[in-house]
């Protein structure tokens, strides 16, 4: 369960660095609104699939 938070927590940093890094206009709140919509579990989905990772 540990390993569950520190991956989760790990994949939340690096999207939002990522975010920061290409979207430098975007505001704390559009930050927060592109994270939770990347980390949702459809796209999560979408994304393990197209890449062959289930």
């Amino acid at each position: 369960e540990k390993l569950y938070y520190v991956g989760n927590s790990a994949l939340q940093l690096k999207l939002v660095e990522e975010i920061y890094h290409h979207h430098t206009e975007a505001t704390s709140g559009d930050i927060h609104f592109m994270k939770v919509v990347m980390l949702s579990d459809d796209s999560m989905a979408y994304i393990l699939v197209k890449n062959g990772l289930h």
